[in-house]
């Protein structure tokens, strides 16, 4: 009798789990996992994306891609070293904030907090607030200092350090908790 009331309670949990994870589950297959799973075989055909025709041809457009499209390379090199030098930077800032907030300084929480804050913030919004502060605010200082202004995002050298500086900004606070 006990046994019978325990294998009862446990095929009860065991639906109630699964009515719960049935329809997470469900559009997880159809929104992730199905897209992912057509987008790789349709990357071993010729498939122009409009037409239904599409022939296949195997690791042709891996290899054209490593040795024929430097656009493809290109933004490979970029991507590794905005990579590198944002990890490295983050966990320096990050460790160097966790060392200062955690000394014995008056308020820690509320700056603890300050520095979190922008985590919170969407990414999104924290692009909008550095693009303003790297075109208005910084041209105007600028301006007033009498130096030669420049666009943080005109050159390959300055757009990387924008998007480091506000990828920084907003990610050091975590970093700082860890």
């Amino acid at each position: 009798m006990r046994k019978d009331m325990f294998l009862n309670n446990k095929l009860k949990r065991t639906s109630i789990f699964w009515i719960f994870v049935t329809p997470a589950l469900f559009f997880y297959v159809v929104f992730f996992v199905i897209p992912l799973f057509s987008n790789f075989l349709l990357s071993f055909t010729s498939w122009n994306g409009l037409t239904n025709n599409y022939d296949f041809i195997g690791f042709n457009n891996y290899i054209n891609m490593f040795t024929k499209d430097k656009d493809f390379i290109n933004s490979l090199i970029v991507t590794i070293k905005f990579a590198t030098v944002y990890v490295i930077i983050l966990n320096i800032v990050g460790f160097t904030f966790a060392l200062i907030f955690d000394s014995r300084i008056r308020f820690k929480n509320i700056y603890k907090s300050i520095v979190f804050m922008p985590n919170a913030v969407s990414l999104i919004i924290v692009a909008f607030i550095w693009q303003f502060l790297f075109t208005g605010v910084y041209r105007d200082i600028v301006e007033k200092l009498g130096l030669p202004v420049f666009s943080w995002f005109e050159r390959p050298t300055t757009a990387m350090a924008a998007v480091i500086i506000t990828y920084l900004w907003h990610g050091s606070g975590y970093c700082m908790l860890l």
